[in-house]
């Protein structure tokens, strides 16, 4: 029976969950929470680098969507809309934000696991790698992280940022040959 158990069955997909969390269900939202718990966190993480305003950030996405749920269309997938309001959240704690390059603000102990990305460029470089993705152009860590660290597909990523899927790939491209030159000039 499908509300016996709500972590199994056929609504147990992202969208279900959401749908289900509107129609009166409302404490299912926070199975999404914990779902993408380490997802949100860990964009943020390497978007961010702080933890006083990751943590800060973090609350901010998941009250921005469960604020916006009802907004949901289906017409693309719940991950794909989450890092979509997680990434606005990013530019706008951006804009307020004075400019720093305080790459001494790396925590070590909070960086999560390693990511599609790290493996990508190495394990040994890891520490280097995002102090390295921290001074790229704010986009081209976008279009980085929602590729490599996500796993999100061009299409995704685009729907994410908000432009088409040849532009995804492009600008993947271009960051990262861009990462590959910085960390060459780098010595990582």
């Amino acid at each position: 029976m499908l509300h016996q158990n709500p972590i199994e069955g056929p609504a147990t997909t992202d969208e279900a969950l959401l749908k289900r969390s509107l129609a009166g269900e409302p404490e299912l939202f926070s199975q999404l929470i914990e779902r993408h718990r380490r997802k949100v966190y860990g964009l943020l993480w390497r978007l961010c680098g702080r933890r006083d305003d990751i943590d800060d950030l973090y609350q901010q996405v998941w009250i921005r969507i469960w604020g916006a749920r009802a907004s949901f269309r289906g017409e693309s997938r719940f991950t794909t809309w989450m890092y979509s309001i997680t990434l606005n959240q990013v530019r706008e704690w951006r804009r307020q934000q004075r400019p720093q390059v305080a790459l001494d603000a790396i925590e070590e102990s909070a960086a999560p696991g390693p990511s599609a990305l790290d493996r990508l460029l190495g394990q040994a470089r890891r520490d280097g790698l995002q102090a390295t993705l921290r001074t790229l152009a704010p986009a081209d860590q976008e279009i980085l992280l929602l590729r490599y660290q996500t796993g999100l597909s061009p299409t995704e990523a685009a729907e994410a940022l908000g432009i088409s899927p040849a532009q995804a790939r492009v600008r993947a491209f271009r960051a990262l040959a861009r990462l590959r030159t910085l960390m060459k000039g780098h010595q990582l």
